[in-house]
């Protein structure tokens, strides 16, 4: 019976190997999909009307199982570097 690398061939193995691992790495750090720079939106401290407001409407939804985020663009460099 062949080996994988005798039925692909060692450089195409390799080629194949290469991109799964990079596959990996992208699926590990969340940088697949611009949506995972997105933030979900948090309760703040309490103090002005905007912040009540804002937690009122958040606890609401998440009655429901639903949260809020925000969009933020996906910025690569920012992510290599673990920055988001």
């Amino acid at each position: 019976m062949l080996s994988p690398a005798e039925k692909v061939g060692d450089g195409r193995l390799q080629a194949i190997e290469s991109n799964y691992a990079m596959l990996l790495k992208h699926a590990i750090t969340a940088s697949l999909n611009p949506e995972s720079a997105w933030s979900i939106l948090r309760q703040e401290g309490e103090g002005s009307l905007r912040s009540i407001l804002k937690s009122w409407v958040l606890r609401q939804f998440a009655k429901r199982n639903v949260v809020l985020v925000k969009q933020r663009p996906y910025d690569e460099q920012r992510r290599q570097l673990g920055r988001d």
